[in-house]
């Protein structure tokens, strides 16, 4: 049996060391990213948001319901309802949307449909009477989209409807 010596040489002691860790502003900011996230997308701050938007002319009233921000791919109805205010029928109302921005968005669909791209044409409106036109987009191309609908009723003034539609990735 071998003995132990005392004066036999043992290691110097660890000397202390930090042990508070060392975090890079860049870390610190992505960390802080990564958990405001989810609390984002909870509170409904990163997902669709619905528009309300008026206009008025010489005997029409327009209301439009539209996304004002929506994901990327995700489908949203874009609703144009027309009311007759004035005291005789209206032959036709012609709702015409801003071409650069439907086509910012695929899978157009109009409802009722239309006989020329991107205006639809609304017959035989009574006074008091009110029609729904519905476009249903998806969002194509990321970034925001800025565009105008005109809704004029035979000779009279138009009404003008500005639109803005954030795409998230």
């Amino acid at each position: 049996m071998t003995g132990h010596r005392a004066d036999e040489e043992r290691p110097p002691e660890a000397s202390p060391m930090r042990t508070r860790p060392r975090v890079v502003t860049r870390q610190a900011l992505g960390t802080l990213w990564i958990l405001a996230v989810p609390v984002l997308a909870l509170s409904s701050v990163l997902g669709t948001r619905r528009e309300l938007a008026t206009a008025s002319a010489d005997g029409i009233e327009v209301q439009v319901s539209y996304a004002g921000r929506i994901r990327y791919s995700q489908s949203h109805p874009l609703e144009v309802a027309v009311t007759n205010t004035s005291d005789r029928i209206l032959d036709t109302i012609t709702i015409a949307f801003d071409t650069a921005f439907v086509n910012r968005f695929s899978e157009i669909e109009f409802l009722p449909r239309s006989e020329r791209p991107y205006e639809i044409r609304i017959n035989a409106v009574g006074p008091g009477e009110s029609r729904l036109v519905v476009a249903r987009l998806r969002g194509e191309k990321y970034g925001r989209h800025r565009g105008e609908i005109t809704i004029h009723a035979g000779g009279r003034d138009s009404a003008r409807v500005r639109i803005d539609t954030l795409v998230l990735p």
